[in-house]
């Protein structure tokens, strides 16, 4: 989340969109996954902030909710995270953008607050690619999408979306708070480093490469 900017709609769909696709292959890959059903234009799954449902041979976890955060602060070269040629492509940040206002005119919770999900994935990736490539690869196919996206790195955050609710709700006012402006409303996030989010939750996680290991996969078609 970058402060101050207007907050373009349909340029961080896409976005979201190629990581939500990243990461579907990535929960197929779990030992025991059995079946990821999308539901992010399910209006009711919408207003409970739940992305995907995920079933798995786990007892007592054999259905999780899943929220999804994509990031675009990844990157280390900064030529291309100055260009506004490459939107979907930020320096690194060591922390989260938690985002607890979603709406400051009708007072709409942020998703750290509203969301109905089990689990958090928050994915750090920095896409050294223009829009214009991106949805030119697309049209292709979402192999030939992966295989070419290039991504030099990312990180994955598996966070217990309850559990960090719980410790935040307590802590938020020690973070910097930053502002996104849209059309007519503002949103409201905090800045908390990841660092203290590992700490401070026992069911969280950090997964690197996560990319590398979708197009890696036996039977990720080579082009």
């Amino acid at each position: 989340m970058r402060e101050g900017l207007t907050f373009e709609f349909d340029r961080q769909r896409l976005f979201t969109d190629v990581g939500t696709l990243i990461l579907s292959r990535f929960l197929m890959l779990r030992p025991r996954s059995l079946q990821l059903e999308n539901v992010e234009l399910d209006r009711e799954f919408q207003r409970r902030g739940v992305d995907l449902i995920w079933r798995r041979a786990i007892p007592g976890h054999e259905q999780t909710l899943v929220e999804i955060k994509c990031d675009t602060h990844a990157g280390t070269d900064e030529t291309l995270a100055r260009s506004a040629e490459y939107p979907y492509y930020g320096l690194a940040t060591s922390n989260f953008a938690l985002e607890t206002v979603a709406n400051d005119v009708v007072g709409k919770p942020g998703w750290v607050f509203g969301s109905g999900a089990d689990m958090l994935l928050y994915y750090f990736a920095a896409i050294p690619r223009t829009i214009g490539e991106i949805e030119e690869l697309w049209t292709a196919g979402e192999e030939y999408l992966l295989a070419n996206l290039n991504l030099s790195g990312d990180l994955l955050y598996v966070i217990d979306l309850p559990m960090l609710r719980e410790w935040f709700v307590g802590v938020q006012q020690a973070y910097r708070e930053i502002a996104a402006q849209n059309t007519s409303y503002r949103t409201r996030s905090r800045l908390v480093p990841c660092r203290d989010v590992l700490d401070a939750i026992e069911h969280c996680r950090l997964v690197e490469d996560v990319y590398r290991l979708v197009i890696s996969a036996p039977g990720f078609p080579k082009f």
